[in-house]
């Protein structure tokens, strides 16, 4: 007599995908017992792929087991397999080299925080990449393999930082600019097509490519 052993099914109700732990009846006979044990999109918070994860874990659990005894196991289960993606950007990878070829924050000002230029070229990394508010970049961390471990209001620091500097990263850029191509060049000229500004009060400037 073959053995009972449990076998995860998913099924849809409205907009929602919902995982269930069952057992056989035999073929086209249902399940002789369901147990839910939450939404897909609840479990994929601990696990990324929590069905394919259970379904060998589940065959050598009891089937006597009950949804108070069943739900903690699945869910220390998952836990405990929890997968973290991180994405290698190369994108960013190639920017950062551009950044230390054109040597854009040499000689600048000295600081007490130790994070603040690492910020700066992350931020300037995302800003080429995703045109993020620095909210927005902070919070993409963790979508990236890059760890500051320092607070939003660093990266807003950073910001008057850029800001104080900003004359030094125009020369060091100008003089690389110079040195690469071997022209006598006295002056860099850019240009400015839009203006982004962030402040934590949603009064501010509003004017048509811009923002508050």
């Amino acid at each position: 007599m073959k053995k009972d052993k449990w076998i995860v099914v998913k099924s849809k109700r409205k907009d929602e995908y919902y995982i269930s732990l069952a057992i056989s009846g035999g073929y086209g006979k249902g399940y002789k017992k369901s147990i839910g044990i939450g939404s897909l999109s609840e479990l994929q918070k601990f696990n990324s792929d929590p069905i394919n994860a259970l379904k060998t874990e589940c065959e050598n659990w009891d089937t006597e087991w009950d949804r108070n005894k069943l739900k903690p196991i699945v869910d220390k289960f998952l836990k405990k397999n929890q997968t973290k993606i991180k994405v290698s950007n190369y994108s960013l990878e190639i920017i950062n080299k551009f950044i230390d070829k054109l040597n854009i924050f040499n000689d600048l000002k000295s600081t007490k925080s130790k994070n603040v230029v690492d910020i700066l070229r992350y931020m300037l990394q995302k800003r080429v990449v995703e045109k993020k508010s620095i909210w927005g970049i902070f919070n993409s961390q963790e979508e990236t393999d890059t760890e500051l471990n320092v607070g939003k209001t660093s990266f807003y620091n950073a910001l008057d930082y850029l800001f104080d500097n900003k004359e030094q990263i125009l020369k060091n850029i100008n003089n690389q600019l110079v040195s690469e191509n071997k022209r006598k060049l006295q002056v860099l000229w850019y240009d400015t097509t839009t203006a982004y500004f962030e402040s934590f009060s949603r009064i501010g400037i509003r004017v048509q490519g811009t923002n508050s």
